[in-house]
């Protein structure tokens, strides 16, 4: 099987290559100049499964990102509700995190779940504040009242709907634009792809940085993928299943 609780065996990975041989065999008598120490190189690809923290932890996520625009149902005038569903909103996406937090590895930096629920929090304010700008454009003045009293035209003191709702739309297409673009597409989808590129199970092994990094292949590599596909049609039958990879830069 190719998956173990959390993880998952993505690939693997032989190579053959050589190094330059270190001071301390330099004094062994059989060592000749020009002789190269040889190396074996094996790698395992080993990723976290996505499936938990993608149905438990990023789609709540996203689901009360998208629950905040149902404030836009609300009258403008009734901000006091508006604010109530944004402020109730706010404590889920602690309670979904409360559900994911023991499954998280304490890491010293910030992972995709962090980057959701930083950028959902930002969703929800930026709609909060939505709101409080369409209900101070359209409400009336403070001293309508003496205005009414003085002109005999109560729409001084009439809440501006019209005036309300353009704020509503343009502020909302902004916000929906914000989650689209920046939350999902950038700070969730290319997240993480530049995080498996960078250090996931992608990473090539040259692009390591440790020291074993630093020897490379030199005249054979080979990877064998593990997909659902190929364990379902070949089982544990890995001998002579990989392919060979003739750029060690890409290894």
């Amino acid at each position: 099987a190719t998956h173990s609780n959390d993880y998952e065996l993505a690939g693997v990975s032989v190579a053959v290559g050589q190094h330059q041989v270190t001071a301390r065999w330099k004094t062994d008598p059989r060592y000749k100049d020009g002789d190269m120490m040889p190396d074996y190189f094996i790698s395992f690809h080993i990723k976290r499964s996505s499936t938990f923290y993608v149905h438990n932890g990023i789609q709540p996520m996203y689901t009360i990102a998208f629950f905040g625009f149902t404030g836009y149902a609300l009258e403008p005038s009734d901000l006091a509700n508006r604010a109530a569903l944004c402020a109730v909103l706010f404590l889920s996406i602690y309670a979904v995190q409360w559900t994911t937090v023991g499954h998280i590895p304490r890491l010293p930096f910030k992972t995709v779940m962090d980057y959701v629920s930083e950028s959902v929090s930002s969703v929800l304010m930026l709609i909060l504040v939505g709101d409080c700008i369409a209900y101070h454009v359209a409400r009336p003045r403070r001293n309508c009242a003496r205005l009414a009293a003085a002109t005999g035209d109560d729409a001084e003191c009439l809440f501006d709907d019209e005036a309300a709702d353009f704020v509503d739309l343009s502020w909302g297409l902004v916000v929906l634009a914000y989650v689209l673009l920046y939350a999902v597409g950038y700070r969730t989808i290319y997240a993480a792809y530049r995080s498996l590129r960078r250090n996931g199970h992608s990473r090539p092994w040259v692009k390591g940085s440790y020291l074993r990094n630093k020897w490379r292949p030199t005249s054979e590599a080979y990877h064998l993928k593990m997909d659902e596909e190929y364990c379902r049609r070949w089982g544990k039958k890995y001998l002579g299943q990989g392919q060979r990879v003739n750029d060690a830069e890409v290894w």
